[in-house]
């Protein structure tokens, strides 16, 4: 799954490799430097509900590739989103959308 930046970031990629039995594998470039206290956190957007898959590491350079492991009994997503959040995450998007990719496109 392509991600593509947002307003809020749009030189940055990404993409999201999903398997329901063994997780995601997602790799980003280019997102720009946290505000202090936030945090960029990858949702896993299925047909009902955002579930969280966790918060990205970045290096310096706005870049990270990352494993998730997210539920076997999780529906098939219809996108996988990244949302600014506050730092330690949250149990549903609030935040901007900073990157976003759609199933199938």
């Amino acid at each position: 799954i392509d991600l593509k930046g947002q307003a809020t970031a749009p030189g940055a990629t990404a993409r999201a490799f999903w398997s329901r039995r063994s997780g995601m594998t997602f790799a980003v470039n280019q997102l720009p430097a946290l505000p202090a206290g936030k945090a960029y956190q990858v949702w896993v957007v299925t047909a009902d509900q955002a579930l969280s898959a966790g918060l990205l590491t970045l290096d310096t350079s706005g870049n990270t590739s990352q494993y998730f492991k997210t539920p076997e009994d999780v529906p098939t997503p219809v996108a996988i989103a990244v949302t600014l959040e506050p730092a330690g995450g949250v149990p549903q998007p609030t935040g901007d959308k900073v990157l976003v990719g759609y199933v199938g496109n």
